[in-house]
């Protein structure tokens, strides 16, 4: 054959390359399996700290305001 070549050395290199391409194809599988459940995994615990952050802002914001007066010096209340 060409370049030195025996008959069948193409195809030996193959079969000896072959487990290298099935253990290859098979980690790439499980690398997106495993990136897919912490996308959904991560989720859930980020909307709750999302929702912690907001509830902890919204609370100490209102009692920044719960010391001010609800009615005005002339009588008028300030809530609307």
């Amino acid at each position: 054959m060409a370049n030195g070549y025996k008959p069948g050395d193409y195809f030996r290199q193959f079969l000896n390359q072959l487990p290298q391409m099935y253990y290859a194809k098979k980690n790439s599988e499980l690398q997106r399996e495993r990136f897919e459940y912490y996308k959904t995994k991560d989720a859930e615990p980020y909307k709750e700290r999302k929702r912690l952050s907001y509830t902890i802002k919204t609370y100490s914001l209102g009692s920044k305001f719960k010391d001010l007066p609800l009615v005005s010096r002339l009588g008028n209340s300030l809530i609307l």
